[in-house]
């Protein structure tokens, strides 16, 4: 849906500026948090899964993925948002 709307081409690579844009971790977050509740209690409690096995590894690798993936985002915002930048000649000349 956030890709729909453009919102990652509007927050996270264009040239809009908005606090509001840190919502963009959330669905990682929860993805993430969703997906150890799955796979600890749904997956390894009820044994269809062994705590560290191959499987298990197998299955947490994506959920890992996800993490990384809202780490670098955050990142990202970070350095748009609360990074001041100082202006440039071109900039100006730009401008």
């Amino acid at each position: 849906m956030l890709r729909r709307v453009g919102y990652f081409r509007t927050y996270l690579f264009g040239s809009e500026r908005s606090s509001a844009s840190y919502g963009l971790i959330c669905p990682a977050v929860g993805l993430f948090v969703f997906g150890m509740f799955f796979l600890h209690v749904g997956l390894v409690q009820n044994g269809l899964v062994t705590k560290f096995s191959p499987a298990y590894f197998a299955l947490l690798l994506p959920l890992a993925a996800v993490q990384i993936l809202g780490i670098l985002t955050m990142f990202r915002l970070d350095d748009r948002l609360l990074i001041a930048r100082v202006p440039t000649l071109a900039d100006a000349e730009a401008a």
